[in-house]
């Protein structure tokens, strides 16, 4: 790690990973010492403020620079997207009050789990330590968590950040080979800096699951453009998952699909197997809609003998 003090209000750390540096930043409106790993800044009755912020090049820093000396412009634009998404989506009003309340917050944190980084726009899975470590662990894009929370984003009528995870799913779809239409597990915001990327496809759920929530939107929200325009990739997910099916059972296998909620088990597991018989149904209503009725009944009757 190496240490970078360009001034008392600026603490830069940074890091060559993949061929690239990373960078981490600590600002302060106040002087700052730091020395052996600790920061030390002189406490006055002036309101004191911190922003951390990291990432590539320099203009993460300034975001935080914008809000140093002005921390209360952050909060009022916090304020006011909170107010608009609170009053463009569901509202539950009942006799008890506590209850509205809880679905206030609800949707309030759901909704911190919509980012925008690099890598595009999409659901991560929550903000909480990885294991015992101190790495962030779910604060990746992960395709099976990301299907739970559409199916929720739809329910409160938020369908553009569905929409948008579902592209984002789609960008980093495998396009080739024996995996060609296999959705991510777990995308981790460095993903560019990795080397290998097959840590990102190891799960057998995600892309079944990806077809149900393809349809799922189309049927809230009305967009019969968005199947037509990812009709290949939605035909590209439910062909993996059929040859998934290495011994012609008409069940996905685990291996080689890969694992699902429980991890890994039994050659066929109960929950991937139910998904994988929703996807068909699912993708034969897409067919169907979209007018390839040999796909829709090849995928229907498939689904009726599972």
């Amino acid at each position: 790690m190496k240490y970078q003090k360009d001034s008392p209000y600026l603490l830069r750390f940074s890091r060559l990973t993949g061929g690239k540096e990373l960078k981490f930043s600590i600002l302060s409106n106040k002087a700052m010492n730091y020395e052996d790993g600790r920061i030390e800044i002189e406490v006055s009755d002036a309101d004191i403020c911190l922003a951390f912020c990291g990432g590539v090049g320099e203009e993460y820093e300034e975001m935080a620079k914008r809000y140093l000396d002005k921390p209360e412009l952050l909060l009022k634009e916090n304020e006011r997207y909170e107010n608009e998404f609170q009053a463009r989506t569901t509202e539950v009003r009942t006799s008890n009050p506590l209850l509205d309340e809880a679905f206030y917050w609800a949707k309030a944190g759901l909704d911190k789990c919509f980012v925008e980084t690099a890598l595009g726009k999409g659901f991560v899975a929550g903000y909480h330590m990885a294991g015992d470590g101190n790495r962030p662990g779910f604060a990746w894009y992960f395709g099976r968590d990301s299907f739970w929370m559409g199916l929720a984003f739809l329910s409160i009528g938020d369908f553009s950040k569905v929409k948008d995870n579902l592209l984002l799913q789609k960008r980093f779809q495998i396009k080739e080979g024996n995996n060609k239409g296999k959705i991510y597990h777990e995308l981790s915001l460095a993903h560019s800096f990795v080397s290998d990327p097959s840590y990102s496809y190891v799960a057998g759920d995600s892309t079944p699951l990806y077809v149900i929530l393809c349809s799922e939107y189309a049927k809230w929200s009305g967009d019969r453009e968005f199947l037509e325009e990812n009709w290949e990739s939605i035909k590209d997910a439910l062909d993996w998952c059929e040859r998934m099916d290495v011994d012609g059972d008409l069940l996905i296998d685990n291996p080689p699909a890969g694992h699902q909620w429980f991890d890994y088990g039994e050659k066929n597991m109960i929950d991937l197997v139910a998904i994988w018989q929703k996807a068909l149904e699912e993708g034969a209503y897409i067919a169907r809609l979209l007018g390839k009725e040999d796909l829709a009944r090849k995928w229907e009757d498939k689904g009726k003998e599972d």
